[in-house]
């Protein structure tokens, strides 16, 4: 890619600027109006338009076969090659710094009169008693969820856990009409921010989770998470995700009630497993592998 040098031409650098602003503003102006029409939110629609802030390289492989054949002038290509490096640069920190840049658009948007999904797909719904809160939802909330439902002992045992009392806060459009169909109570909003969390009405809630690990969360963590939620439920068990024994520390040095540590729970069955392998009890490990086959054959999760 022969790269001219930008001082020699300024008025050419200047129009690849006017026309790097342009292709980023009809992102927003294309992509989020199409995602927002589909109910997929402001978050969604937002980052996919931020996302997407970058001019394709292919354009010039087009630009280099249009100069070839003579329909376009080296001073065009020239001005696409620039449009590319500006909008490669400004990409890379939209992307980086996508969360804040989104939330920042988006209370834009809210005061232009532009209603988030929360408002957009509310249903007016007798209030009831939230005895388990389960904070964004991913897999390990997605199998919970499963084995919550599943498993009419189980609820029992949940002090009355059924459906009508568990519900689940997170901003993902496709688990929110999920959970929906589900009859399950589901609130969008993003649990980063305690002003999402105290509109939700959790103030009573008997048990909160957090089952998304920090690497997964954007713009919080479960610490944060934890204070937050002491601030608003100060009589709920608290249960957090932790992924070290540092963190899972802290955190019940701050008085969570259980830190979850996935990897540890998952290396224990695997140790066990081993052991009866070693051991040679294979009608054991064949019984629990078909066990296991025909449950997972007939399970069905909304997070896959």
């Amino acid at each position: 890619m022969e790269v001219p040098n930008p001082w020699t031409n300024l008025p050419v650098l200047a129009i690849a600027g006017a026309a790097s602003v342009f292709l980023i503003a009809s992102r927003f102006c294309s992509v989020y109006p199409l995602l927002y029409a589909l109910q997929n939110g402001n978050r969604v629609s937002l980052l996919t338009a931020i996302n997407l802030s970058q001019m394709s390289e292919f354009s010039l492989v087009i630009g280099a076969l249009g100069l070839t054949l003579g329909h376009i002038g080296r001073e065009t290509l020239s001005i696409m090659i620039f449009v590319f490096v500006l909008t490669s640069i400004l990409s890379t920190y939209m992307i980086q710094y996508s969360d804040g840049l989104q939330k920042t658009l988006n209370s834009c948007l809210q005061r232009l009169g532009i209603k988030d999904l929360a408002v957009v797909l509310e249903v007016e719904e007798p209030e009831s008693e939230k005895e388990i809160v389960l904070l964004g939802f991913y897999r390990v909330a997605s199998s919970f969820l499963h084995e919550v439902l599943d498993r009419d002992e189980h609820a029992s045992t949940l002090h009355g856990g059924s459906k009508d009392h568990i519900v689940v806060i997170d901003f993902n459009p496709e688990v929110h009409r999920k959970l929906r169909a589900y009859g399950v109570k589901v609130i969008y909003g993003d649990i980063s921010h305690l002003e999402t969390l105290h509109h939700a009405g959790i103030h009573d809630a008997k048990v909160v989770i957090s089952t998304i690990p920090d690497s997964i969360l954007v713009g919080t963590d479960n610490l944060r998470l934890m204070k937050h939620i002491q601030s608003l439920c100060q009589h709920a068990k608290i249960i957090v995700t932790a992924e070290n024994s540092h963190s899972a520390l802290q955190m019940y040095d701050e008085g969570a009630d259980y830190v979850l540590m996935p990897r540890m729970i998952a290396a224990q069955h695997l140790c066990e497993i081993t052991e009866r392998l070693l051991c040679g009890e294979t009608t054991d490990i064949a019984q629990r592998k078909q066990a296991h086959i025909e449950h997972l054959q007939l399970r069905e999760e909304i997070v896959s």
